[in-house]
């Protein structure tokens, strides 16, 4: 999953190129950082979009509550309190459908609302045995956006950050002298590519409803492809620049493998970046299956 095969193929190739220590997963000139020396020298107000249960807005059903509060924003709020079993989110707006693992502490989750203004259905699952599920409870729900981009400017379930994150103060450091948001794309992503080093031993390991933890892996300066996306997108954010993570298929030494790379809006169009492989690929070898 996520590159594993495929990475070992290319990695003695990429080794001969001029200042590259693993192929493409680390920028020229620099070296290996793992993560132990991360230090923010930031200090002024830092001020990112953060989701709010607001309460105005709740459907309830034990052990289920959704916050739909601020749908306008682009995201809508689900918790569930029962440890006792496994739940799963599925979300659907006209031919389009999201799945999503729904924590089970009690706690919100935030998930975006992708598929633009429209009518959405909110499907809970709670697990009944093996991989069987049923429904527990479901919500119909109206979205108007207040801009067509708004989903991407906010943390989610797989893009989570706060203001209080390294990644965000760390993004600040990064675009203190930014002229504009062209430059500060630039900043994060330069800085993504050469501070991470592509992890294979997490990607043999990795299970299924991983979900990154940007901090972590920007303190260990390794991760996986979901990994690069996630901290890309987060530091993007956090200046209000519309940044999707994108999930797909990449197509590599002939077949196709399972990867996770960004889009960014900059200048009002949607531009494709992919920090773990340095957009070495061409873009025309994604294919998009879901944006988050």
């Amino acid at each position: 999953m996520f590159l594993m095969k495929t990475l070992k193929v290319q990695r003695n190739k990429y080794m001969i190129l001029s200042f590259f220590l693993i192929f493409s997963l680390i920028l020229t000139g620099c070296t290996k950082n793992d993560g132990s020396d991360i230090t923010t020298k930031y200090s002024g107000e830092i001020v990112t979009k953060q989701p709010e249960a607001s309460g105005t807005i709740v459907y309830k059903q034990d052990p289920i509550t959704i916050d739909a509060s601020n749908t306008s924003q682009g995201y809508v709020m689900i918790s569930c309190n029962d440890s006792s079993a496994k739940y799963k989110v599925r979300i659907v707006s006209g031919d389009s459908t999201y799945t999503y693992d729904l924590a089970t502490t009690g706690d919100y989750d935030v998930f975006p609302l992708q598929m633009g203004s429209g009518d959405y259905t909110l499907v809970v699952y709670k697990n009944t045995s093996d991989s069987n599920y049923e429904v527990s409870y479901a919500q119909e729900i109206s979205v108007s956006l207040e801009d067509d981009n708004i989903t991407f400017v906010y943390p989610n379930l797989y893009v989570w950050y706060t203001n209080y994150d390294n990644a965000v103060k760390i993004s600040y450091d990064l675009c203190a002298d930014a002229k504009d948001d062209g430059e500060r794309v630039d900043l994060v992503y330069n800085y993504v590519v050469s501070h991470m080093t592509y992890d294979y031993s997490k990607a043999e390991t990795v299970q299924s409803g991983y979900v990154p933890d940007v901090d972590k892996v920007l303190a260990k300066g390794k991760g996986i492809c979901f990994d690069y996306a996630a901290i890309t997108a987060a530091m993007l954010r956090a200046h209000n620049i519309p940044t999707r993570l994108v999930m797909g298929n990449l197509y590599l030494n002939g077949e196709d493998v399972y990867h996770a790379w960004n889009e960014v809006y900059v200048n009002g169009e949607w531009i494709w970046y992919d920090t773990t492989f340095d957009n070495q690929n061409p873009q025309s070898d994604y294919t998009a299956e879901g944006d988050y």
